[in-house]
Protein backbone atom coordinates (compact mmCIF):
# COMPACT_ATOMS: atom_id res chain seq x y z
CA UNK A 1 0.00 0.00 0.00
CA UNK A 2 1.31 3.53 -0.94
CA UNK A 3 2.21 5.52 1.95
CA UNK A 4 -0.19 8.55 0.91
CA UNK A 5 -2.54 6.04 1.08
CA UNK A 6 -1.66 5.29 4.60
CA UNK A 7 -1.10 8.72 5.76
CA UNK A 8 -4.54 9.69 4.11
CA UNK A 9 -6.22 6.80 6.08
CA UNK A 10 -5.02 8.54 9.53
CA UNK A 11 -6.28 11.61 8.23
CA UNK A 12 -9.41 10.25 7.88
CA UNK A 13 -9.67 8.55 11.13
CA UNK A 14 -8.93 12.01 13.10
CA UNK A 15 -11.63 13.43 10.95
CA UNK A 16 -13.95 10.77 12.44
CA UNK A 17 -14.26 7.68 9.36
CA UNK A 18 -15.46 5.13 11.15
CA UNK A 19 -16.27 2.92 8.60
CA UNK A 20 -14.58 0.86 5.91
CA UNK A 21 -17.19 1.43 2.90
CA UNK A 22 -16.78 5.05 3.44
CA UNK A 23 -13.14 5.16 4.08
CA UNK A 24 -12.86 3.43 0.79
CA UNK A 25 -14.75 6.16 -1.13
CA UNK A 26 -12.92 9.09 0.58
CA UNK A 27 -9.96 7.12 -0.74
CA UNK A 28 -10.82 6.28 -4.37
CA UNK A 29 -11.98 10.38 -4.45
CA UNK A 30 -8.40 11.29 -2.98
CA UNK A 31 -6.90 8.84 -5.55
CA UNK A 32 -8.68 10.04 -8.50
CA UNK A 33 -7.88 14.08 -7.52
CA UNK A 34 -5.35 14.15 -4.85
CA UNK A 35 -2.56 12.06 -5.11
CA UNK A 36 -2.31 10.94 -8.88
CA UNK A 37 -4.83 13.21 -10.84
CA UNK A 38 -2.81 12.98 -14.53
CA UNK A 39 -2.64 8.82 -14.36
CA UNK A 40 -4.97 5.91 -15.47
CA UNK A 41 -4.83 3.49 -12.26
CA UNK A 42 -6.98 0.62 -12.69
CA UNK A 43 -9.03 -0.12 -9.93
CA UNK A 44 -7.55 -3.53 -9.35
CA UNK A 45 -4.04 -1.79 -8.46
CA UNK A 46 -4.19 -2.81 -4.60
CA UNK A 47 -1.15 0.13 -4.00
CA UNK A 48 -4.02 2.87 -4.33
CA UNK A 49 -7.19 0.58 -4.02
CA UNK A 50 -6.28 -1.47 -0.86
CA UNK A 51 -9.11 -3.93 -0.02
CA UNK A 52 -11.65 -3.57 2.81
CA UNK A 53 -8.90 -5.92 5.67
CA UNK A 54 -6.06 -3.77 4.46
CA UNK A 55 -8.12 -0.63 4.93
CA UNK A 56 -9.72 -2.42 8.05
CA UNK A 57 -6.20 -2.72 9.58
CA UNK A 58 -4.83 0.37 9.37
CA UNK A 59 -8.28 2.28 10.27
CA UNK A 60 -7.51 -0.10 13.64
CA UNK A 61 -3.74 0.79 14.17
CA UNK A 62 -4.47 4.71 13.48
CA UNK A 63 -7.70 4.55 15.63
CA UNK A 64 -5.73 2.65 18.49
CA UNK A 65 -2.90 5.52 18.14
CA UNK A 66 -6.18 8.14 19.18
CA UNK A 67 -7.15 6.44 21.97
CA UNK A 68 -3.58 5.31 23.40
CA UNK A 69 -1.76 8.47 22.18
CA UNK A 70 0.91 7.46 25.21
CA UNK A 71 1.97 4.38 23.41
CA UNK A 72 3.49 3.73 20.43
CA UNK A 73 2.23 0.63 19.33
CA UNK A 74 4.43 0.15 16.09
CA UNK A 75 7.58 0.94 18.24
CA UNK A 76 7.39 0.07 21.67
CA UNK A 77 9.40 -1.92 23.77
CA UNK A 78 8.47 -4.04 26.92
CA UNK A 79 10.41 -4.95 29.04
CA UNK A 80 9.62 -7.01 32.03
CA UNK A 81 10.81 -5.22 35.37
CA UNK A 82 9.62 -7.86 37.78
CA UNK A 83 7.43 -10.94 38.09
CA UNK A 84 4.36 -8.54 37.73
CA UNK A 85 5.44 -5.61 36.15
CA UNK A 86 6.20 -4.57 32.39
CA UNK A 87 8.09 -1.11 31.67
CA UNK A 88 7.73 0.08 28.32
CA UNK A 89 9.62 2.32 26.40
CA UNK A 90 9.12 3.85 23.18
CA UNK A 91 12.37 3.33 20.64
Amino acid sequence: MDSRIIEKIKELVVDGVRHVKEMKRHLTIAVQKDICPNEDIPLTNRRYFPRDKDIKNHMDIALNNLRYPFIIFQQTKFEKVDFNHYLCLSI
